[in-house]
């Protein structure tokens, strides 16, 4: 059974609210703090040229156990 916003009440939906934003901004703090690192940087290009070379094992190549 799903709940719709009229079914709550104004101290839930405040609630919910407050959990998506707080969700949000940590996810957009961690983002941030990801995108400062030259180390994960320097991470990203390197998947990337491996990509590029086919050194990547795609997943549905990897079998199932």
């Amino acid at each position: 059974m799903s709940t719709e916003v009229k079914d709550l009440s104004l101290d839930e939906l405040k609630q919910l609210i407050r959990e998506t934003v707080r969700e949000s901004v940590d996810e957009a703090i961690e983002d941030f703090a990801a995108l400062s690192s030259g180390k994960y940087l320097a991470s990203i290009e390197e998947a990337r040229g491996d990509a590029r070379a086919g050194r990547i094992t795609p997943l549905s190549a990897i079998p199932r156990g």
